[in-house]
């Protein structure tokens, strides 16, 4: 028998561990890369998902009243009143809807996903046509549209993204 040489002892050099781990830091890379793309991707799925949720809630609201939220209207059955936030006290669409009985304290209005943006709403003056918005985080074609607005309807300042073919990363949906 031989016997072993102690030098020679087997393993990796420096030069390949170093290279494993710049490999596998690069695919962890892209794996984390891809994954808050879906998770925006989600968000955006979740924003239109929620807008086509409040349109109908505006629509019960709007066989209810005979009109939508945020006009004053003395012939209708419900309190009517300017819209001027999306959730909170007297004055938000959330207030208006519960006022005539369409959404109980329990379902209240969706908000954004992400807390630094909000949903917008608009009405006409005559309260027969509305217009919802979400920004989205990722511009798609797909997902993006840029509405027409309804005749009549006085846009809060970032309704006007709406109509504005170059924003490709906002999303509404309008009564008409």
């Amino acid at each position: 028998m031989k016997p072993k040489n102690p030098k020679t002892v087997g393993g990796f050099t420096l030069i390949e561990m170093i290279i494993v781990i710049a490999i596998i830091g690069i695919l962890a890379g892209l794996v984390l890369r891809e994954t808050f793309v879906f998770q925006s991707s989600a968000r955006d799925t979740r924003r239109i998902g929620d807008l086509k949720n409040t349109q109908n809630f505006l629509e019960l609201y709007f066989n209810a009243c005979g009109h939508y939220p945020g006009i004053t209207d003395t012939n209708s059955p419900c309190s009517g009143g300017a819209v001027t936030s999306w959730e909170g006290s007297a004055g938000s669409l959330a207030s208006e809807l519960m006022s005539a009985n369409v959404i109980s304290g329990s379902s209240v209005l969706p908000n954004d996903p992400l807390t630094s943006q909000n949903y917008t709403y608009a009405v006409s003056s005559n309260g027969l046509s509305y217009m919802l918005g979400a920004q989205l985080e990722n511009q798609n074609n797909v997902l993006s549209n840029n509405a027409v607005s309804p005749q009549g309807v006085t846009f809060n300042p970032s309704m006007s993204q709406c109509t504005n073919p170059a924003t490709k990363n906002f999303y509404c949906i309008t009564s008409q």
